[in-house]
């Protein structure tokens, strides 16, 4: 179990990621290094990537900063977790815009809609959707962004608050990944959820 942006002993830590001991062993819940249980730990990702803003598994840890994209590995021994840099300048401030599917992660950074893979990441919103996006997205509510997945339909939706609407959820982005092409609609709701 690894977290991010933590709180110890009223001490902020918004660039340190802790993980749990081993969970095949029923110890996820300890995340004291100086316990018993072996294995949990803390790294700090110390630079100019901001605060830990999303964390999603899979076969690697993807952490998300602000402005940085961390892949994380366990590997084991004295280390544990390898943290290598994928991404600089680039992260999110709209963690619940991150979407993992497969092998595949989406999410909005400053300058628009990514998809990360293999380490690094590449442009789905460039000249299609981005424009669309920074004119009516607003980000004092970034935080009221929810999303889900239609895995059958091959459809990721992100419901978010237009400029103007006091940050209740009044839009829908939606983009088929099969296909490559978004569309959007309109919606009024709190929150979207993911089944499956």
């Amino acid at each position: 179990l690894l977290l991010g942006n933590t709180v110890e002993r009223a001490s902020v830590h918004p660039q340190r990621v802790r993980w749990s001991a081993r969970d095949w062993l029923n110890w996820f819940e300890d995340f004291d290094p100086e316990a018993i249980y072996p294995e949990s730990g803390r790294a700090d990702l110390i630079g100019p990537g901001g605060p830990i803003t999303k964390i999603v598994g899979g076969p690697e840890a993807i952490v998300f900063q602000e402005r940085a994209i961390y892949v994380a590995n366990y590997v084991g021994g004295d280390l544990l977790w390898q943290f290598s840099e994928a991404e600089r300048n680039r992260g999110t401030k709209v963690p619940n815009s991150v979407v993992r599917v497969g092998d595949l992660t989406y999410y909005v950074a400053e300058d628009g809609w990514y998809v990360f893979a293999g380490g690094q990441s590449r442009p789905i919103g460039a000249g299609r959707i981005n424009d669309w996006w920074r004119d009516n997205f607003d980000s004092a509510f970034a935080h009221h962004v929810s999303q889900g997945v239609d895995v059958d339909r091959n459809l990721i939706y992100w419901a978010f608050p237009f400029g103007g609407s006091n940050g209740q959820c009044n839009k829908l982005l939606i983009y088929n990944y099969a296909l490559d092409c978004w569309s959007q609609g309109e919606i009024t709701l709190d929150w979207l959820i993911r089944f499956r």
